[in-house]
């Protein structure tokens, strides 16, 4: 017979929980930076500086996500759904990353073989790496050099940042994740088909397969009602979700629309049907044989203007 659930219980486990988040969290960041410091020695090429046209953090973008994947794998292990507290721990974990990596630079320089440290305490390391910085504006870095002065603290801000941008993606990463409807968990998600299935194939899959959607029609209709950025429907997406705790899985279907002149792909989810692993494994299948066959003429699914 199991227990009910208790606050006293409930406390607990989130305050394991939150040990766990800044353990894993901890864990990247220090992996981000010390698997930076190995390439920058190595191979020269440092990620934290990487810029593009000088005003877009990119490197620091990426280690401010990669800093945040311990804390977003654990969320998902524990199933915990993201949170104001998980975005503040998210973004200190991004701080520390900045931090550190300056502080293991600071620690490990050495100028024609004296320690940097013993020389300059670390405000005023960060200070002349920041202001005394040279850069070159030039095709392939040939152009002249300039010192960076104050502007260095300008990129050091955008540098921070950047790290804090990263860790944004992940907390929308887990924000977006699939949850089981019927009990919150993060679900299981398998692809039925890779590509977008036309309109036309999934006619062929009521028409001469005998499967019933349930008002998959009428639920597409009503988006795209509602949807004046569609410019063309490209087709409808179907994934399985499944819950290891309570066994629920459903179909989702997806639509898929170019929503502007420059082709963009837009994915917006448009209806579920409950199923079980016989059910999915047949639509998969009926799925994978429909695509292959001609198209009807007369769609049943509401067609959408071109």
């Amino acid at each position: 017979m199991s227990t009910p659930p208790t606050a006293n219980g409930d406390q607990q486990r989130s305050t394991a929980n939150d040990f766990l988040f800044g353990l894993g969290g901890l864990t990247s960041s220090v992996g981000v930076v010390a698997l930076n410091w190995v390439v920058a020695n190595q191979l020269g090429f440092d990620a934290f500086s990487l810029f593009f046209w000088f005003v877009i953090p990119a490197g620091p973008l990426l280690a401010g996500a990669a800093s945040g994947l311990g804390l977003y794998f654990i969320a998902k292990a524990t199933h915990t759904r993201p949170s104001p507290i998980m975005l503040v721990q998210l973004l200190l974990i991004g701080g520390w990353t900045w931090f550190l990596y300056r502080y293991a630079t600071y620690r490990t320089l050495d100028i024609d073989g004296a320690a940097v440290n013993s020389a300059f305490t670390f405000p005023q390391f960060l200070d002349i790496l920041v202001t005394k910085s040279t850069y070159s504006f030039g095709r392939y870095g040939q152009g002249s050099s300039y010192e960076a002065g104050t502007w260095g603290y300008w990129r050091e801000g955008l540098s921070v940042l950047g790290v804090f941008a990263g860790s944004l993606v992940v907390f929308q990463a887990l924000k977006e994740s699939p949850t089981c409807q019927s009990c919150g968990r993060y679900a299981n998600v398998a692809e039925l088909q890779k590509e977008a299935i036309p309109l036309e194939r999934i006619d062929r899959l009521m028409q001469e397969d005998n499967w019933d959607f349930g008002n998959l029609g009428n639920a597409l209709q009503a988006v795209l009602d509602n949807s004046p950025a569609v410019r063309r429907v490209v087709g409808l997406t179907a994934a399985s979700h499944s819950c290891g705790e309570c066994l629920n899985i459903e179909v989702v279907w997806s639509l898929v629309a170019i929503t502007d002149d420059k082709g963009t792909h837009t994915s917006v989810p448009v209806y579920r049907i409950g199923a079980n692993n016989v059910m999915v494994q047949a639509l998969r299948r009926d799925i994978a044989a429909v695509i292959k066959r001609p198209a009807l003429t007369a769609p049943v699914l509401p067609p959408h203007a071109t």
